[in-house]
């Protein structure tokens, strides 16, 4: 299920730490659109019914491809920086 909820204005912070990204192109989306997928593990406090194990969570977040472009350009440089090895 995907809830879409608007954003107040201000910074924004999760609560966890996000257990893995993906990307992707937003199908049927003109012009197109990319959407960064975090993965995040949900604080056990916050869960809402009994759960097996660890529950997952997803935050989406679409942009236009030039943004996309530039935040692997931020993150390649961020690499760069830190002396971390790139595929």
């Amino acid at each position: 299920m995907i809830n879409v909820f608007p954003l107040t204005t201000g910074d924004h912070q999760l609560g966890d730490l996000v257990e893995d990204w993906g990307a992707a192109i937003v199908p049927g989306s003109k012009p197109p659109l990319v959407e960064l997928l975090a993965s995040i593990e949900c604080d056990p406090k916050l869960r809402g019914r009994p759960s097996r194990g660890s529950t997952p969570t997803t935050l989406a977040i679409q942009m236009d491809p030039r943004v996309a472009m530039r935040l692997y350009e931020q993150i390649r440089n961020l690499a760069h920086s830190m002396g971390w090895a790139l595929p």
